[in-house]
C-alpha cells in the first residue's frame, strides 16, 4: 500500500513524499521506490483513522562529539495514497 508522508516537525510547506511504509519492532522505514527516504526509531502509533496513520518516534540527527548517534523527536502522518 502506498502512502503520502507528511513530516510534522518542524512544520514545513514541503510537498509530501509518495512511497511505502514498513515497520518492524524498533524502526519504521519509508521507501520511495527502491530507496530509503526516512527512518524513525522506536515508533509508536498515535492513531489510525480513515485518512491514514500518525506515528511518533525519533529521527537520526547526526553524531555527538563522543561518536554516539543523536536523535530528535519526530511525528509522521502517513496518508493513504488514493491516486495510483
Amino acid at each position: 500500500m502506498n502512502y503520502n508522508l507528511y513530516l510534522q516537525l518542524p512544520k514545513t510547506s514541503k510537498l509530501p513524499t509518495l512511497g511505502t511504509l514498513a515497520i518492524d519492532n524498533n524502526t519504521a522505514y519509508f521507501f520511495c521506490g527502491n530507496f530509503l527516504s526516512a527512518s524513525l526509531s522506536k515508533p509508536e502509533i498515535i492513531f489510525i483513522n480513515p485518512d491514514g496513520i500518525m506515528l511518533k518516534g525519533y529521527e537520526p540527527n547526526g553524531f555527538d562529539s563522543g561518536g554516539r548517534e543523536k536523535f530528535k523527536y519526530q511525528e509522521w502522518f502517513c496518508r493513504y495514497a488514493t491516486d495510483m
